[in-house]
């Protein structure tokens, strides 16, 4: 759908942007099925290093998108498992962090909220002598006074193709927790073709799409 005829108002604005977001999450979550092991595998010295580096960034970056985007349709208690992994792996990852609390909160899980956002603090105090992020502060806040804004939509639960999140990746910054309408749009049409081989072009295919929404999402900070 072109933004021109995109509803604007009402009933059908809301089921239009619930179908964007349903279509992006799928999107990604097809791209990121397509990773296999280690990106550049066996290729060695600083240039392959440093792109690797990268593309495991983009991937850990999409995979915090499929969240948010899951988070839109209300599918917050089965992206909590996903989350936990993914904040197991990278602790000092704050925008992981961030969907994690907001997921839990959605389930009614308030005291546990908290405690992911006690234990992030204390674990960017001590190993990097710093404070929270704005953005997981004034959701911590958010949580605390039950703010109204936090509340999602509607619950549901169906099958998504699972995403892995065994790849350790470097800290990270949050982002706000709702994006723009915009970001969604190019990954509607996103969807890579299915790849020949599921090491090197399935990397390439999930490349394309992950960086296609880095690219366009003009909500980052």
């Amino acid at each position: 759908m072109c933004p021109s005829s995109r509803p604007r108002s009402g009933k059908a604005a809301s089921t239009w942007r619930r179908r964007s977001y349903e279509k992006a999450e799928s999107n990604l979550r097809l791209g990121l099925s397509m990773w296999s092991g280690r990106a550049l595998d066996g290729l060695e010295g600083r240039v392959f290093e440093t792109e690797r580096t990268r593309l495991e960034d983009l991937r850990l970056g999409a995979l915090e998108d499929v969240a948010t985007a899951g988070l839109e349709v209300g599918r917050a208690e089965d992206l909590v498992p996903e989350l936990k992994a993914l904040v197991s792996l990278a602790p000092l990852r704050e925008r992981s962090r961030t969907r994690l609390m907001l997921a839990l909160y959605r389930c009614g899980r308030f005291t546990e909220a908290l405690e992911v956002y006690e234990t992030g603090r204390r674990l960017l105090k001590s190993e990097l002598g710093v404070v929270p992020s704005l953005e997981l502060r004034s959701l911590h806040a958010a949580i605390i006074r039950h703010d109204p804004s936090l509340q999602g939509p509607a619950s549901t639960s169906y099958r998504m193709t699972s995403t892995r999140t065994d790849v350790r990746p470097a800290p990270g910054e949050g982002n706000p927790i709702r994006p723009p309408e915009r970001w969604i749009e190019p990954l509607v049409a996103a969807a890579p073709a299915a790849p020949a081989h599921p090491n090197a072009r399935g990397q390439q295919a999930m490349a394309a799409v992950v960086e296609r929404a880095v690219h366009c999402r003009a909500y980052r900070r």
